[in-house]
């Protein structure tokens, strides 16, 4: 069984949860904050999914401009009244500009940490740690494949956006809980605004999920059942006694037949309904014996269970986006396989057969390229370049579209990445004023320092975001 729901921010406009929920949404993940400020929508998109019955989860975007712990408590501080029923989530997606990993991951963690000791935050919950989101590649490039026994007690939304049926999984991670599978779902049959929307689905049934979120399932009041029928019950015998009376008024040959047969019937439709009041009660007994060995059974937490670090079989031939790179002119190099499991193919395309494959960290020598394929020594075969990594100078370099330079006539530029801000100067230090959204376009008017100026919304982005036209 699958299990919908939809992540959304101010993005989405004003969204319409009853109608998610219509459409068939379940849960809905729900930004709250960035940085130390709150989505405009967050609040009112909070209340309304609780008031449709969805199960809500809220996530806090982890930037740089304030230390983790200041970011922690801002986003603990707006949940501590309601933390909604499925955990807390720290969405870690934002590369640096500086692009030092191991300070990325000093924020998560320091983030992490203080969170966990918010405990109000899972006073109500059946998991006691916060979720993580992520890319499978932003994990490869800035996480840590080691301290699994840290990282494996964070629940993992994985977002990979592919039409296989299951996504890629990052060590040291051997399943996921959620997985947002698509970023073009139906937007307006799921109450958004604009055309398209997050799609997500949890790793499980509805029981399983509530019993993730820790909701209670009610149990049926037999009680009050059975007094309605006992109800039913006292109104059938008074028509069986009307029944009766009516009997002894009649009289005359031909009737006594008819009688004695309606008496018969009375008498066997009584006995169905005391045997019916006896099982119930029966019944009744069990059911309320269960229910109170249950009253007073402990509640155990089970222990967190380390799983063993297993490299998960990744059918891997080329990236979601593969890099354009053009031919290498050394005929021969060496290069290292960059992901956990790369297929070798018969030839240089993914409809070739699958004869070999290579693992993290295997050396391998590159005697020809074609069309973003490279042919191996040994193993004897082909496969993408985009998951190697060449030695030295041999390394294919990819083509980057340079942004436009200040005195170049006015152009227009692509949004790459699933959320860009846009400041009121050209660097991170000036104030967020506003931002785009994955494959908003619009017109470039000047650019410096790896900044560009953009006519709408007005403003100042990051270059190394957009894709210029």
């Amino acid at each position: 069984m699958t299990v919908l729901g939809v992540d959304i921010s101010k993005w989405n406009g004003n969204w319409d949860a009853v109608k998610a929920k219509q459409a068939g949404a379940t849960f809905a993940f729900i930004k709250a904050s960035q940085a130390t400020f709150t989505d405009p929508k967050f609040l009112v998109n909070w209340k309304k999914a609780k008031d449709a019955g969805l199960l809500r989860g809220a996530y806090h975007y982890l930037d740089y401009t304030k230390p983790g712990i200041d970011q922690a408590n801002y986003f603990a501080d707006l949940l501590k009244d309601d933390p909604g029923e499925l955990p807390p989530i720290i969405d870690y997606e934002l590369r640096r500009t500086d692009n030092t990993p191991s300070a990325a991951l000093g924020f998560l963690r320091e983030n992490l940490d203080q969170l966990i000791k918010r405990t109000e935050l899972f006073q109500d919950s059946l998991t006691k740690r916060p979720m993580l989101y992520m890319g499978p590649y932003m994990w490869i490039e800035y996480g840590e494949q080691t301290r699994s026994d840290y990282w494996i007690q964070f629940p993992l939304w994985i977002a990979h956006w592919t039409t296989s049926s299951a996504p890629m999984i990052p060590l040291p991670w051997t399943m996921w809980n959620f997985w947002q599978f698509s970023s073009k779902g139906p937007g307006e049959a799921f109450g958004g605004e604009g055309l398209v929307m997050d799609m997500d689905r949890f790793n499980g049934t509805l029981n399983e999920l509530m019993e993730f979120a820790g909701v209670r399932i009610p149990v049926i009041n037999l009680t009050e059942k059975f007094e309605a029928l006992d109800a039913n019950v006292k109104v059938l015998d008074g028509i069986v006694t009307t029944v009766n009376n009516r009997i002894n008024e009649v009289t005359g040959s031909g009737v006594t037949t008819r009688i004695d047969t309606l008496e018969g019937q009375v008498t066997s439709f009584g006995g169905t309904l005391n045997t019916l009041t006896t099982d119930l009660n029966k019944r009744l007994t069990l059911v309320e014996q269960k229910i109170t060995s249950l009253g007073t059974a402990p509640v155990v937490t089970p222990p967190v269970v380390t799983p063993p670090v297993v490299i998960p079989p990744v059918n891997i031939d080329v990236p979601v986006t593969p890099p354009v790179v053009p031919e290498p002119s050394s005929s021969s190099s060496y290069a290292t396989c960059s992901t956990s499991s790369l297929n070798v193919r018969s030839g240089p395309a993914a409809t070739n057969s699958i004869i070999g494959g290579l693992r993290y960290g295997q050396r391998v020598k590159v005697i020809k390229h074609q069309s973003g394929w490279a042919q191996l020594e040994s193993p004897s075969g082909w496969c993408s370049e985009a998951y190697l990594s060449y030695e030295q100078s041999a390394a294919p370099q990819p083509v980057v579209t340079p942004p436009p330079a200040a005195s170049s006539p006015a152009n227009y530029g692509i949004c790459n990445t699933s959320g860009l801000n846009v400041r009121s100067g050209a660097g991170v230090t000036f104030p967020i004023v506003g931002g785009l959204t994955y494959g908003q376009r619009t017109k470039i008017l000047t650019a410096k320092n790896g900044w560009v100026q953009i006519e709408t919304p007005s403003g100042w982005c990051n270059a190394s975001y957009l894709s210029f036209a």
